[in-house]
């Protein structure tokens, strides 16, 4: 168990508040290959594999995101949050 602040997960919303969700697009590990020892790091999935935590994440939410700056890919969407968390933890 770290001792650190972790992430849950990003979800965009709208001006009128609502939050899309399974906006299309999939989680493939390979596509976060390059950050993956932050990933396991900041966002552990604190029940069951990693993979699937992020798969549920970015399906549902960051497939959402695709229009918001930096997060317009699966790696976007995962390194644009972790740099935001790097920034507040």
């Amino acid at each position: 168990c770290n001792n650190i602040f972790t992430i849950h997960g990003m979800w965009p919303s709208v001006s009128s508040g609502t939050q899309p969700a399974f906006c299309g697009g999939s989680f493939e590990p390979s596509d976060i290959s390059s950050i993956l020892r932050k990933m396991e790091y900041a966002w552990p999935s604190y029940d069951g594999s990693n993979d699937s935590f992020w798969s549920h994440e970015y399906d549902k939410h960051g497939s959402c995101a695709k229009d918001s700056p930096g997060m317009d890919t699966v790696f976007g969407f995962f390194n644009t949050t972790i740099g935001i968390w790097e920034n507040l933890d």
